[in-house]
């Protein structure tokens, strides 16, 4: 199973000066209002059907640094493993649902 963004014609995920707490950048969120305003149709084939076949996720370090507040103790992943590739060591977490 795949997941997937949101992405411009021209290849950005976000606006300009992304990071912890902005995480879509500047501006970024138009690009992604279907997320934010979804219509049930919308809830059932992009967030509840793959979220009950999911087993783990891959993320980048910077993808995981940036979204981690917003996530908090309920990331977009159900209740699936997520592995984190990085240069960095960083602690595993293991909060209510699984995911380090």
């Amino acid at each position: 199973m795949l997941i997937d963004i949101t992405m411009s014609v021209d290849g950005f995920v976000t606006g300009p000066n992304d990071g912890p707490g902005n995480g879509l950048g500047d501006g970024g969120r138009a690009l992604h209002e279907w997320v934010f305003h979804p219509t049930p149709d919308d809830l059932t084939v992009l967030v509840d059907e793959p979220q009950q076949r999911l087993g783990s996720c891959v993320l980048g370090r910077r993808t995981f640094d940036i979204a981690q507040e917003a996530w908090g103790e309920q990331p977009p992943f159900g209740a699936s493993t997520v592995f984190v590739l990085t240069h960095r060591p960083h602690d595993t977490r293991r909060p209510a649902r699984t995911w380090c």
